[in-house]
């Protein structure tokens, strides 16, 4: 039986991957933290075999993943790999898969592009009334990223300008984005 969800969001990692799917109604019906104990390929295995199997039963019309940090230097191939299965997965059970920077996530969440993990966990307690077992960062970037999938899917419920604004920068990436005024002695 396929239950049909309002969204999936994936806050990926190689260590600690969150996830989250909406129900129609704005619940939580699942909430996972997917810890890996082994490394290299079976890692890559193990989390794409666990995000299969938990999000199995459902679909939705929209998955959002949290994309890569670009000031990270912790193992960025790692990263890419482990993003890269999550985009499989989310595929899978998706209508059509939309990736969130870090940045627009907080902001989403809090107004605040540079918000700590803290804010972000007390801002969805206190805006949503969602908690979290220990509140953990990982699984409320998930519930964030699911929101934003939620948004997508039905941009009447956004009715504040920054999450506007993020909505229309993962909608339209290219157009935010600053040309160079180098023209690279006429070859471009």
């Amino acid at each position: 039986m396929t239950i049909i969800v309002s969204a999936i969001g994936v806050d990926q990692s190689a260590l600690h991957t969150g996830v989250c799917v909406l129900s129609a109604d704005n619940r939580v019906i699942l909430s996972e933290l997917i810890e890996p104990k082994v490394r290299g390929t079976e890692r890559l295995v193990f989390i794409y075999e666990y995000l299969v199997r938990v999000l199995a039963p459902y679909r939705a019309p929209v998955g959002v993943w949290e994309s890569y940090s670009m000031g990270s230097i912790n193992q960025p191939f790692t990263l890419g790999e482990v993003g890269g299965v999550v985009q499989l997965a989310l595929a899978a059970h998706c209508g059509r898969v939309e990736k969130s920077a870090p940045a627009a996530l907080k902001k989403f969440i809090t107004g605040n592009s540079s918000a700590s993990k803290a804010l972000m966990v007390s801002t969805i307690k206190t805006r949503w009334g969602e908690s979290f077992p220990d509140d953990d960062d990982n699984r409320a970037d998930a519930y964030g990223l699911a929101q934003i999938g939620r948004h997508l899917a039905d941009p009447s419920l956004t009715t504040t300008r920054a999450r506007r604004e993020v909505l229309q920068k993962i909608l339209s990436p290219g157009n935010s984005k600053k040309r160079s005024v180098r023209t690279n002695n006429g070859v471009l």
